[in-house]
């Protein structure tokens, strides 16, 4: 049990890694991207098709800020928007990730009882 714990845990802070990356430079590239795909890499195992298809769905939101950031740089003027629209949704996965994570990630049971 904890080693199943321990794996989840680690595929977590993998993906806030990158997410929390992400969100500070608003500049993914291909190795952020790179980074993101070796992170979620073994969570179809691990978790769920809740967590499965929010973590596809946040590969996309990567790709989409590449492009935006490509769009900016050629002055088309729905980049910004497109770009805008991706780092609100990104900054969503700070709500959302605990309530999808959380049930398989979370350890219930208190340790040690300190009742005199």
């Amino acid at each position: 049990m904890l080693e199943l714990f321990d794996c989840r845990i680690a595929i977590f802070e993998a993906i806030r890694h990158v997410v929390a990356k992400t969100v500070s430079s608003g500049q993914p590239d291909d190795g952020t991207l790179y980074e993101y795909a070796e992170a979620i890499e073994k969570a179809p195992f691990y978790f769920g098709p809740d967590v499965n298809e929010y973590l596809e769905r946040i590969r996309i939101v990567i790709i989409d800020l590449m492009d935006s950031n490509s769009a900016i740089k050629l002055h088309d003027p729905a980049g910004p928007k497109l770009h805008y629209d991706r780092m609100n949704e990104l900054n969503e996965y700070y709500r959302t990730a605990p309530k999808l994570f959380g049930p398989y990630i979370q350890a219930h049971q208190k340790v040690g009882s300190w009742q005199s």
